[in-house]
Order: structure tokens, then C-alpha cells, then sequence
């Protein structure tokens, strides 16, 4: 049976590809599968780049000893150029595409890949979201936004669990077709233009030192949806009506996806498709997840979510090692493809990618994306936008007092 389903990304899916996904999922479990550590990719980071040499790639410490102390073993993949020239050619020139596909689906058929997981990091790069650059939006990493793209892109299509923190999470929700407010502090006024209520005060979510460490993040409340996805993994009161309440996450952003305003209306830039899981006490959303039945078996959903906050550096309280615990069953229950069957799928992948990409290549973005690798630009730059920065979604979520989720 071919499943024809289609995607929030605006392309439908192969056919082929959930078909056979399927069949791989519902069949008899593999002991060597269900006793192994699951493979979990992990996007590598840019350590340094110094004028004359060689960049240094490397991986965020903190999330992959997460990772190891739940069972799984996580996998570094740099984020190393993909082709000589302007990086983001690839989004509309069908060569420079195609040099890229091949050397992501070479790692691809190569590797027993049983989930995904984007740590935290520096601020995307808003032409990627089709944005114009704020003043206060930092440089990015091209290269590694361009890796995390195309992993998660791959990752939906194959339906690897997915894990996203701090900005993975907003790369997770710019992936599905959302955008991000670039920062908090400059635009918070105009997400609380109402006349029905005061605007709420702004938490810190931003330490003024830029150093990662856990005395440096700045810790406030997460208030978690009751009968969410996230309060599932992390195995609170089924029968709760409340929000639960995490202690002190740890806080390191200025960016996000969007407020939740005290009548449960989302202003910001959510995908369609992704609901809100958790808020802080200020309505800045701390959590996305996307469930996605496709037959109604419960064998047979999609896991993908994300966190604002950061789980990893506070691996001894319970919640967060019920979070990453949670992600690493999903993966290993996952039942990677054969290096055979995804060489058997691979026209069909890189085929729904580009055509993704197509589809979110409007004739005026495609103009500003053009200008992009005009010689008088000098390569990656900004790119101007008429699009909103602001837009509505309905919101699962009540400002009422909740039950406080602390370690144990």
C-alpha cells in the first residue's frame, strides 16, 4: 500500500519512501537493534576559523555526554564545507545542489542513523527564514546552518527522531516554514499590542557574558502543557489539567519563536503544525512538537521536539534525563533503512529536497536569493523582506497556576 500524505513543507511526500518506512517500522523487532546503542547525528560546530588557516571543527560537549549517559552514541558531523563559492547557491542552482545532496547522502548510506539531535548555538542566518537582518541578530555559521537544513530536511523525510535545543528548536520550527523573532528585547512591545491587557514584564533569557557555562545561563520557570508530547517524555500527570512547572532551566537566548499572550493567541512565526508545549512565565514559548499519525498505529508517529532552554547542562536534575532518556528510546526503536533500500530511495529523496526547496523559492525571494551571489554583495548577505514579522496560530496552552516539577 502507498501512502500519499501531504507535508507542512508544502511538497508531498513520496510515496515509495513511507511506504517502505512503514513496512521497516511494523516489522519484528531486531534484537541487534533493540540491545544496541542508537546512532544518533549530531551537527558538528565551527571552533575556530583564523585568517590563514585551516577552520577547526568540533561538537558541543555538554549535549553529547547527554547523549552517552542515556544509552545512545552520538555522532559528530562537521559542518565542513559542502562546495567551493557562494554556500547559498545551493538553495537555487540545480549544480551546486546536487554536488552538495551527494556528499550529505554519502554520510547518509554510510551510517546506521537513528536520530537527530541540533544542540545550541550562534543565530541563524535570516535569509534562511527570509528575513531582513536586525541590528542586533549576530553573525552565523553558514555552513553549519546549511548541514543542519539538509539533516533535518532528510531526518523529516525518513522520520528520525528529532531533538531540538535552543536553536535547534528554532531551526526545527524555520524547517517546517516559521521564522524566528530575531530579538526579544527590540521587538517585545510590538508582540504585546493589544488593548485587552498590560504588557508583561521580559524575563532575562540572556546572561550580559557570552560565555557558556552553568553559572553563566540564567535560570527562570518552565511552565509545561499538561497532556502535552513534552509531558509525556518526561512522564508527568497524564490526568493533570495544570501546567507543571520546571525549576530554574536554564536560560540562553535572545532569539525565539514566539509569545504566548494571557488569551492563548501565539504572535510570532510558529510553523504550521507545531504546537506549543511549554511557555515561561513572560509567554516566551519554550517548547515545540509536531505528533504526526499517519495510519493510527502507535508504532507509527513522527517524534519531533524541541526545547528553548538547556537541558544539557543540567543533566542531574530528573526531568532532564527523563528528556534525553525519552529521545534515546525513540531512537533506538527506530529502524534505520539499509544502505540498499536508501540507495534504492535516493532519486525519490533528492528529488522531494529540491522540490522543497523550489517551493520555498517565490519569484521575489528568488530575486533577493540571486542578488545573494551577485559580485557587488561579496557573497552572504542580508536580505530585505515585505513578509510580516508577525504571525497568529490557536494555542494549546492556559496561564493558570500548575504543579511544580522539581529534581528528585
Amino acid at each position: 500500500m502507498v501512502y500519499h500524505v501531504t507535508s507542512p513543507l508544502g511538497s508531498d511526500l513520496p510515496g515509495e519512501v513511507l511506504s517502505l518506512l512503514q513496512r521497516q517500522q511494523e516489522a519484528p523487532a531486531l534484537l541487534a537493534y533493540a540491545s544496541a546503542r542508537p546512532l544518533i547525528a549530531v551537527p558538528g560546530l565551527l571552533v575556530t576559523n583564523q585568517n590563514g588557516r585551516w577552520p577547526i571543527f568540533g561538537s558541543d560537549g555538554a549535549t553529547m555526554n547527554a547523549l552517552r549517559r542515556v544509552g545512545a552514541h552520538p555522532l559528530s558531523l562537521p559542518s565542513m564545507p559542502l562546495l567551493e563559492g557562494d554556500p547559498l547557491s545551493i538553495l537555487g542552482d540545480e549544480r551546486a545542489f546536487a554536488e552538495a545532496f551527494d556528499t550529505l547522502w554519502s554520510y547518509i548510506t554510510r551510517l546506521h542513523i537513528q536520530g537527530v539531535c541540533l544542540p545550541g548555538g550562534g543565530d541563524l542566518y535570516s535569509c534562511l527564514y527570509y528575513q531582513q537582518t536586525g541590528p542586533q541578530t549576530e553573525s552565523g555559521t553558514i555552513w553549519l546552518d546549511l548541514w543542519e537544513r539538509y539533516l533535518l530536511l532528510i531526518g523529516w523525510l525518513l522520520r528520525w527522531p528529532t531533538f531540538g535545543i535552543c536553536r535547534g528548536m528554532q531551526h526545527m520550527n524555520v524547517i517546517l516554514g516559521g521564522g524566528l523573532i530575531q530579538d526579544l528585547r527590540a521587538q517585545w512591545r510590538s508582540l504585546w499590542q493589544s488593548d485587552d491587557y498590560e504588557m508583561l514584564p521580559m524575563l532575562r533569557h540572556r546572561p550580559l557574558v557570552r560565555s557558556c557555562t552553568p553559572e553563566t545561563f540564567l535560570p527562570h520557570d518552565v511552565y509545561v502543557t499538561p497532556q502535552s508530547m513534552l509531558a509525556q517524555v518526561l512522564q508527568l500527570d497524564g490526568a493533570a489539567t495544570a501546567p507543571h512547572i520546571l525549576d530554574a532551566c536554564l536560560s540562553q537566548h535572545h532569539q525565539a519563536v514566539g509569545v504566548v499572550l494571557p488569551d492563548g493567541t501565539v504572535r510570532g512565526m510558529v510553523a504550521e503544525g507545531l504546537h506549543v508545549e511549554a511557555i515561561s512565565s513572560d509567554g516566551v514559548i519554550e517548547a515545540l512538537a509536531h505528533q504526526e499519525h499517519l495510519t493510527g498505529s502507535e508504532t507509527w508517529k513522527r517524534w519531533y521536539l524541541g526545547v528553548q532552554w538547556h537541558p544539557e547542562w543540567m543533566v542531574n536534575d530528573y526531568w532532564a534525563q527523563e528528556l534525553f532518556r525519552g529521545f534515546a528510546q525513540e531512537c533506538r526503536a527506530y529502524r534505520p533503512l539499509s544502505p540498499s533500500q536508501l540507495q534504492e530511495l535516493e532519486p525519490a529523496v533528492r528529488a522531494w529536497i529540491r522540490q522543497v526547496d523550489e517551493t520555498g523559492l517565490t519569484p521575489a525571494r528568488r530575486q533577493r536569493l540571486a542578488a545573494l551571489t551577485s559580485p557587488s554583495t561579496g557573497g552572504v548577505t542580508p536580505v530585505l523582506t515585505t513578509e510580516p514579522l508577525s504571525e497568529s496560530h490557536p494555542a494549546r496552552i492556559h496561564r493558570v497556576p500548575g504543579e511544580r516539577m522539581t529534581s528528585r
